[in-house]
């Protein structure tokens, strides 16, 4: 895969290698997800590769707080100044940088959850998150995006309709 596929007109996936990020290109850039922490740069060459500039890019939603989702909001956040949305109990978190040991992998999931979170919890770069998003709130951002409060994989997870 190239670094950007387009599923849908406006919509692309960016591969990260064990989670993706996505872009919707509507008037302004919106960011779903930022990989693990050093993904910025490989985002960004997406962005560039649609023909778009990083200043573009105005919003990232981030489904949840697992660093090879958030691991890079912060870099993005400094080199875009797009605001973050999350789920209030994980923008809590993702303000700390550091998951607590406490969680578990999934059966079948421990290789991954050792190479991303680690059994003695994980850490990247704290991120500041406004606004904070709660379950059904429409955001204004693409001609409209709901977020629904999805909590299981993480206690704040969101999913984006």
């Amino acid at each position: 895969m190239s670094v950007t596929e387009e599923i849908v007109p406006g919509l692309y996936a960016i591969p990260l290698g064990g989670a993706n990020a996505f872009l919707i290109d509507s008037d302004e850039l919106t960011l779903v997800d930022t990989g693990v922490m050093n993904s910025a740069d490989k985002i960004l060459e997406a962005v560039q590769a649609i023909g778009r500039m990083s200043s573009d890019v105005r919003h990232i939603l981030v489904t949840h707080c697992h660093p090879d989702h958030a691991g890079s909001l912060a870099e993005l956040k400094r080199r875009t100044g797009a605001s973050a949305y999350m789920h209030p109990v994980d923008a809590a978190i993702t303000r700390t940088g550091k998951l607590t040991p406490d969680l578990k992998p999934s059966p079948g999931m421990e290789e991954l959850f050792r190479e991303y979170i680690g059994f003695d919890g994980a850490k990247y770069d704290a991120a500041e998150v406004e606004p904070e998003v709660h379950d059904g709130e429409e955001l204004p951002i693409a001609g409209g995006i709901r977020a629904i409060h999805v909590p299981g994989h993480s206690a704040g997870q969101l999913a984006f309709l």
